[in-house]
């Protein structure tokens, strides 16, 4: 008698339990816009949620990364789209995007540009270009803010430099050292011109020498 009352009393307690849960998950995953049911609804993405600070300005893109990133989800490998923006973070001239996939919710990281290690390139080759052109960290946030690009950290700049400036060292100390290996080579091989030098030398030699008839 008690184990019929307890079986029954087992049995409405987990179908209130299932109600209550399936309600529950129904308005939650209702109001994301995710799979209902097997269903694929397109999600409706809350304003007051998203930040839409990354349609403010201009960003540097490299194409073909943001393209590939853009041709699956990461999760579900179903395409992207860059309207579905939820934030971003700016990482010096790179930014990283997070975009809500349509199908899974899942959200992607997607980059600007690429890495090489943990830093973009973008960073390293504007840090090179300040060596190159002979200006400082003012004057390309100045150029940066001219075209409404969000400025760059000075002690990124300052990093990026440094491994800007190691590289530049060893290209030019390899260079140095090959040149110096070719000139060496080139002067222990006599040279055409050399030739010909001596053999003009012989014949003028030749000339001014008297000659003695027995």
């Amino acid at each position: 008698m008690r184990a019929g009352w307890l079986v029954g009393w087992l049995a409405g307690w987990r179908a209130g339990w299932r109600a209550g849960g399936l309600a529950g998950g129904r308005k939650k995953l209702g109001s994301r816009g995710t799979k209902l049911f097997g269903k694929v609804n397109v999600p409706s993405i809350d304003n007051s949620v998203s930040d839409a600070s990354w349609k403010v300005g201009r960003r540097v893109v490299e194409l073909e990364t943001l393209a590939e990133s853009l041709s699956g989800c990461s999760s579900c490998q179903v395409p992207i789209n860059l309207l579905n923006t939820v934030g971003s973070r700016d990482f010096g001239l790179a930014c990283v995007l997070d975009i809500l996939c349509c199908n899974c919710g899942a959200i992607n990281n997607v980059a600007t540009g690429r890495k090489h290690g943990r830093v973009y390139d973008m960073n390293t080759k504007l840090a090179l270009a300040m060596v190159h052109a002979g200006v400082g960290v003012r004057q390309i946030n100045g150029i940066l803010s001219t075209l409404n690009i969000p400025a760059v950290n000075h002690t990124m700049l300052i990093r990026r430099q440094n491994e800007a400036g190691q590289a530049v060292e060893e290209v030019a100390k390899s260079s140095a050292d090959t040149f110096l290996q070719e000139e060496v080579h080139l002067n222990e091989i006599p040279t055409l011109g050399f030739l010909v030098r001596l053999v003009e030398e012989t014949r003028f030699i030749e000339k001014q020498t008297p000659v003695t008839l027995y």
